[in-house]
């Protein structure tokens, strides 16, 4: 009873105009509750203090939130089991609603899972919310977002490899960085994005920002899927009137492909993206059965959308455990097996 009370005073004090703080709420719900020890579970429903010891250590780069008592985290190789005690199951449904409700995202049965940018305490999290409806329970996924931007050394790449990196960057060259979840995707792409020209205009599409700011020539769009006008598909085709000398894409998972496939077909140059892949080569097949996935009788056979993504994409990199593990410079097809040439050094 006491944690509903907490929640519906913070949803109160929410509406207002008045930025929370902790002796605010105290001194608003003392007066409907005087004597109420209640300090820890406003701290757990509104600041997500249960998880203090993983959102404060740095070197955690994943936390799962499973329930009230179930936790996992990552800190470098895979994931460990945490167990927390003395968190209510009604403390943890309400601190997600409260972290919902605090960034402004609609979390129900129209949208049971979305993912959005968010600050816990003093650190940047890209959060992903998980509904109850969808059968799994009410959970939380947080990725952390490193403030620094690395440089190429920290992916353990040579002198040699560097050097060519840097010389296709500055190409032009249309770059595919591939790898699993939480492989150093993002963050590689934000080193390249740290070696172009400052005087260039970068335009970068994310569905949750996780690419900083290294310039005030980039211009950042947020895709919200279902929104009219506003998903990545949307804001590709509109980037392409921007004057764009780069586009950066997060992450290519679905409707995005058919504007960037279309782009690359036209010769537009300087397109950095990331996607889900177990190679580099098979970033760029997974790349055409995208495009033939989503496009409604686009004209092309699952070749023909190949040999224009091969004939388009200078290379591929691939990442693993945030180490650039493979380079491919892209040559181009035969039938549907892609033509490569391994540059690694």
């Amino acid at each position: 009873m006491i944690e509903k009370q907490v929640f519906e005073a913070i949803l109160f004090l929410l509406g207002g105009e008045k930025k929370i703080t902790e002796d605010l709420f105290l001194a608003f719900f003392y007066k409907k509750h005087p004597g109420t020890e209640v300090e820890l579970i406003f701290r757990n429903i509104f600041y997500l203090s249960y998880l203090k010891a993983f959102t404060e250590d740095s070197e955690v780069k994943e936390i799962i939130a499973h329930d009230h008592h179930h936790f996992q985290i990552e800190k470098r190789l895979g994931l460990i089991g945490k167990e927390i005690e003395g968190i209510s199951p009604e403390t943890f449904k309400y601190s997600l609603e409260i972290l919902a409700h605090r960034n402004n995202i609609s979390w129900n049965f129209s949208e049971p899972y979305p993912s959005f940018y968010t600050q816990i305490g003093t650190h940047s999290f890209r959060a992903t919310l998980v509904h109850p409806c969808t059968g799994c329970g009410a959970k939380l996924f947080l990725r952390r977002i490193a403030k620094k931007v690395f440089d190429f050394c920290d992916f353990k790449i040579s002198s040699e490899g560097i050097g060519f990196l840097k010389e296709r960057l500055l190409g032009g060259d249309n770059i595919i960085v591939a790898g699993a979840a939480g492989s150093g995707k993002t963050s590689f792409v934000a080193t390249l994005l740290n070696h172009l020209p400052k005087n260039q205009h970068v335009i970068v599409l994310e569905d949750t920002q996780e690419i900083p700011k290294l310039s005030n020539n980039f211009s950042f769009f947020l895709g919200r899927e279902g929104h009219a006008k506003k998903s990545l598909k949307d804001y590709y085709a509109l980037s392409l009137r921007l004057r764009p000398d780069r586009i950066i894409l997060g992450e290519m998972r679905s409707h995005e492909i058919i504007p960037l496939v279309l782009s690359l077909n036209t010769g537009h140059r300087g397109v950095i993206s990331t996607i889900h892949s177990d190679s580099g080569a098979d970033a760029l097949t997974k790349m055409a059965m995208l495009f033939n996935l989503y496009a409604k009788n686009p004209g092309f056979t699952y070749e023909n959308s190949l040999k224009i993504i091969c004939k388009n994409i200078d290379l591929a990199i691939y990442m693993r455990n945030r180490e650039v593990v493979d380079v491919i410079r892209v040559i181009g097809t035969s039938q549907d097996s892609v033509l490569y040439e391994n540059k690694m050094w």
